[in-house]
């Protein structure tokens, strides 16, 4: 009994300990422009364990769906894919910036202000949940790159 329960102890603490592998920087979301049901979604996920990990998805209860997009331009013309997995490879990171990756919210159920916090829940493989705060703002993804101090 005292076996099942030391087991049961440590396999309920594996969660958190995959879980501090994964790091997310910048998360940002476009505020609502007027009443459209569609917005964008900007982070970096940084993996910094020794083993590779995946996105699996996403959720967010201000929106009906949340997936992984990524746009491309090939000969002037743009388009947008959903991604259903996304790598996030040792030690490295994965970029979700207004010109590439995303996270696309569809069916979103009231107006997202400049300055609302955001919670969304990332699924991965091997980190499981985690759940990260995305601040809205009306020029999103542009944090980091165009910060002055």
């Amino acid at each position: 009994m005292i076996r099942a329960l030391a087991s049961t102890a440590i396999l309920a603490a594996l969660p958190a300990v995959a879980s501090a592998a994964i790091v997310i920087e910048r998360p940002e979301i476009r505020a609502s422009l007027g009443a459209q049901p569609t917005t964008a979604a900007y982070l970096t996920i940084r993996n910094t364990g020794a083993a590779p990990d995946r996105l699996l998805g996403a959720s967010c209860a201000c929106a009906a769906m949340v997936m992984a997009h990524r746009s491309t331009t090939a000969n002037g013309i743009s388009r947008m894919s959903m991604e259903a997995v996304v790598e996030v490879p040792a030690h490295g990171s994965v970029a979700f910036t207004p010109t590439g990756r995303h996270l696309m919210l569809t069916g979103v159920k009231a107006p997202i202000a400049p300055g609302a916090k955001v919670p969304i829940v990332l699924r991965f493989e091997k980190a499981g949940p985690v759940t990260a705060v995305f601040a809205a703002s009306a020029t999103p993804g542009m944090g980091a790159e165009h910060q002055h101090h």
